[in-house]
């Protein structure tokens, strides 16, 4: 019957908890879907309304077409002997004509490397997708997040109360991070540990990227570490100054150079960290292969936003 279902049962064992997370991931994964049906239908109506009104195209520019190089291409060729582009892209800008050569427009710089990092990752999460389908057995690793809570609380030494600190958090969470994805990638990934870890890299990196670059915060740091050790053999030639001192006083003139607003909102982006990271790793752990996929989707959505933006 209905209450001898292990949901009703008093015992919170191995079965019990077994069946909550399949019903929470088939709601995470229905939802997923959900949402990835609603934006193609977005797109497909904002499509249809751009080109309702769209006439025939010319005789003189059909003939064009029949003309073109794409007829050309549609040839099969020995690609051992190809020696021109088989594959072409269309850009989001015009290019410009610089003593005969084409380059990107100064004013499009910065569009044309979004555009590139943007293909990029397609291309990476494309082929990591398809490379992990091949391993994927649908074995979740869940008990990696209490592992990553661990890691994070007996590292947590220092209290992180000024900006120096909270960039040297920020750093030591991804790190831990990085290395619980790394073994639970590992295993449906075709290359070794090494191969795991830089795609556990990326992947922390990519969800912190519209919160805090840990490329700034590692400068940070390494930059607060050389002041300070300046500060100390300043300090020593006049007196006997203990370190912890020269740390204070160094927190105290980056306060008064930075502002209060900044610091304020560096504890905000803490919080917000510990939680992207948090719910990476669950994720990650729970179903890396969703994971990739739903990074794949999400770079595609960014370059179609970027087509659509074009003037």
């Amino acid at each position: 019957t209905i209450l001898h279902h292990p949901f009703f049962s008093d015992d919170e064992g191995e079965a019990v908890t077994k069946v909550c997370r399949e019903v929470v991931q088939e709601e995470k994964e229905g939802a997923r879907k959900y949402k990835i049906e609603q934006d193609l239908k977005l797109r497909k109506s904002t499509l249809d309304k751009r080109t309702e009104n769209l006439s025939l195209i010319s005789q003189e520019t059909q003939l064009r077409f029949e003309l073109s190089q794409w007829k050309l291409l549609k040839s099969a060729y020995d690609l051992s002997e190809v020696t021109f582009p088989t594959s072409c892209i269309v850009l989001p800008y015009e290019l410009e004509d610089v003593s005969g050569n084409l380059r990107t427009p100064m004013r499009n710089t910065a569009l044309a490397y979004k555009l590139g990092i943007v293909i990029s990752d397609i291309l990476r999460y494309l082929f990591l997708v398809n490379d992990m389908k091949r391993k994927w057995d649908g074995q979740s690793s869940v008990y990696k997040t209490q592992e990553y809570v661990e890691m994070n609380r007996n590292a947590a030494s220092t209290p992180e109360d000024n900006l120096i600190r909270i960039c040297e958090g920020v750093l030591r969470k991804a790190h831990n991070a990085t290395a619980v994805l790394a073994d639970v990638l590992v295993g449906y990934l075709s290359g070794d540990k090494d191969d795991a870890t830089g795609v556990a890299h990326k992947l922390i990196c990519d969800t912190l990227r519209d919160i805090v670059d840990l490329d700034v915060c590692s400068k940070v740091v390494m930059s607060a570490e050389a002041a300070q050790s300046t500060i100390v053999a300043l300090l020593e030639t006049i007196g006997d100054y203990p370190e912890k001192a020269a740390e204070n006083m160094m927190n105290e003139q980056m306060r008064e150079i930075i502002g209060v607003e900044f610091t304020e909102n560096s504890f905000a982006k803490k919080e917000s960290v510990q939680n992207a990271l948090m719910t990476i790793v669950q994720e990650t752990a729970n179903n890396p292969l969703s994971v990739m996929e739903g990074l794949l989707e999400s770079r595609i959505c960014e370059l179609i936003d970027l087509y659509e933006e074009m003037e």
